[in-house]
C-alpha cells in the first residue's frame, strides 16, 4: 500500500473541515429550532395557566349558581308547603260552607212547608250573601298579604302582583 501524500492528507482535512462546518450549521439550525420550540412551549404553558384560572373561576360561578338554585328551590318548596296548608284550610272551610248550605236547604224546606213569606226568605238569603261576601273579603285580604309578601321577597314580579290584585271579585285600584 502506498502511503498518502501530503496533498491527500490536506484534501482529506479540507473535506473533514467542510463536513464539520456543515455539521456546525445544522447544529446551529437545530439549536434555533429548539429555542423556538422552548418559546412556544412557554407560551402554551402560560395559555394553559390562564385556562386553568378561567376554569377555576367558572367552577366557582357554577357553584354560586347551584347555591342560588338551591335557595330558589327551598323558597319554592316553602311556598308550596304554605300553599298546601292554605288549601287544606280552604277545603275545611268549604266543608263548613257545604254544611251551612245543607242547613239552608233544610231551612228552605222548612220555610216552604210552613208557608214562609217572601220578605222573610229574602232577608235570610241576604244575610247568607253577606256572610259569603265577608268570607270572600277575608280571603281576598289574605291573598293580598300573600302577594305583597311574595313581592317583598322578590318571588313574584311586581307586574304579576298588580295583575293578580286587579282581578275580580274585589279588584284593587
Amino acid at each position: 500500500m502506498n502511503e498518502p501524500t501530503q496533498n491527500d492528507i490536506l484534501l482529506a482535512i479540507n473535506k473533514i473541515a467542510q463536513q464539520n462546518e456543515q455539521l456546525v450549521l445544522k447544529t446551529d439550525k437545530i439549536a434555533q429550532q429548539n429555542e423556538q420550540l422552548v418559546l412556544k412551549t412557554d407560551k402554551l404553558a402560560q395559555q394553559n395557566e390562564q385556562l386553568v384560572l378561567k376554569t377555576d373561576k367558572l367552577v366557582l360561578e357554577t357553584d354560586k349558581l347551584a347555591q342560588q338554585n338551591d335557595d330558589i328551590l327551598s323558597t319554592i318548596n316553602t311556598f308550596a308547603q304554605h300553599t298546601e296548608e292554605r288549601f287544606t284550610g280552604i277545603e275545611n272551610r268549604l266543608s263548613g260552607v257545604e254544611n251551612r248550605l245543607s242547613g239552608v236547604e233544610t231551612d228552605v224546606s222548612y220555610l216552604k212547608t210552613n208557608m214562609v213569606t217572601k220578605d222573610y226568605l229574602d232577608e235570610k238569603l241576604g244575610d247568607l250573601r253577606g256572610d259569603f261576601t265577608v268570607l270572600m273579603r277575608k280571603e281576598d285580604r289574605k291573598l293580598n298579604v300573600l302577594v305583597e309578601e311574595l313581592v317583598k321577597y322578590k318571588v313574584l314580579p311586581v307586574e304579576s302582583a298588580q295583575h293578580i290584585m286587579n282581578m275580580e271579585p274585589f279588584p284593587r285600584a
